[in-house]
């Protein structure tokens, strides 16, 4: 057994987000004998989350969770192929898990590993890599004031979390405001923003906004995340490779566990209760608005993603999308099953 050694691991939030990461410390410190510590931090802990990647592969984190839109952040410009997991129209299911596993093989596990880090976990649109999958959500578009239709919302100010969500916002009409997900709800509050692309869960449980929206504008925007959970690759290679497996085993558990339909029915009766209480409206849109959004969230976006990547230096980004489009078919091809239960 390895002597005693204390790993850093920070995920980017509030502080009551970090109970799954705290629990999964414990059990690795017991199953180790108390030879693993791990230090659990939130959001600004030790970086912000824009800085994740290049903390980690510094070594000032061991360990960190984070998007793949912030891996290029703050003068980190190391694995641009990750930001297309946050696209709206990857696969679901096991289909889902089969690509991003072909993706990784092919592409982001080289680059991670060129960086200094080695990814624990690697999931798009609820599908990791390791085969584990949950299934696909929708987010919606939450706002303080009250709204009939996206055309009535034009131009309003909506919290996206990345670049991605970003366009998606504006392509329907509205004004993106990318912040780091821990100011939100102040900045709501503040009228920095009107409102935010969020899921029923997180707008209601994780971030608590309902004593401050109005309404809901159900664009159905598919959320799919784009999220690594990354190791130092010195921190990686230095472990005795039985510890290694029980932080790795431990750290893949959790994220196992995650159920995001069951998570977002749960949101969906939150809000349904303060639909009852009058406290807010949920606005269906029309057929032409709904055709709308689907239009633009699919070939319009991924050449914003594209042009986006080229003009930030990736100019093999066409290329690159062509070949993982290509991946993906030959695996649906191949009859390999997506998500069949209800998206929510």
């Amino acid at each position: 057994m390895a002597k005693n050694i204390t790993l850093k691991w920070e995920l980017p939030g509030p502080e009551h987000l970090l109970g799954g990461l705290k629990m999964v410390a414990q059990k690795i410190n017991e199953k180790t004998n108390g030879q693993i510590t791990i230090e659990v931090y939130g959001e600004g802990g030790v970086c912000s989350d824009p800085e994740i990647f290049q903390t980690v592969a510094s070594g000032k984190l061991d360990m960190g969770y984070t998007g793949g839109g912030f891996g290029k952040s703050v003068g980190f410009a190391g694995i641009p192929r990750s930001e297309v997991g946050e696209l709206p129209f990857w696969p679901s299911g096991e289909a889902g898990s089969a690509w991003v596993k072909a993706l990784m093989d092919k592409y982001i596990m080289n680059d991670m590993l060129s960086l200094g880090v080695v990814p624990i976990l690697y999931e798009i649109n609820g599908c990791d890599f390791t085969g584990n999958f949950t299934g696909p959500y929708y987010a919606q578009v939450w706002c303080k004031r009250m709204y009939t239709s996206l055309a009535d919302a034009a131009g309003v100010r909506i919290w996206a979390e990345h670049d991605t969500s970003a366009a998606a916002l504006k392509m329907i009409g509205l004004t993106p405001v990318v912040l780091s997900t821990p100011q939100v709800p102040a900045a709501l509050k503040n009228g920095s923003i009107d409102g935010v692309l969020m899921s029923p869960i997180s707008c209601s449980r994780l971030f608590d906004l309902r004593e401050i929206v109005s309404c809901c504008l159900k664009v159905d925007y598919q959320q799919s995340e784009d999220n690594f959970t990354i190791m130092n690759k010195k921190t990686y290679d230095s472990l005795p490779t039985d510890i290694r497996d029980i932080v790795i085993e431990e750290i893949r558990a959790l994220f196992k566990g995650v159920d995001r339909p069951a998570t977002t029915k749960v949101g969906w009766q939150i809000w349904d209760e303060q639909v009852k209480a009058g406290k807010v409206k949920i606005i269906e849109l029309s057929p032409e608005e709904k055709a709308k959004c689907k239009q633009q969230w699919g070939k319009p976006m991924e050449d914003d993603w594209v042009s986006r990547q080229i003009a930030a230096g990736f100019k093999n980004a066409r290329a690159y999308m062509e070949d993982i489009k290509k991946m993906r078919d030959d695996i649906l091809a191949k009859g390999i099953p997506e998500y069949t239960g209800e998206v929510l």
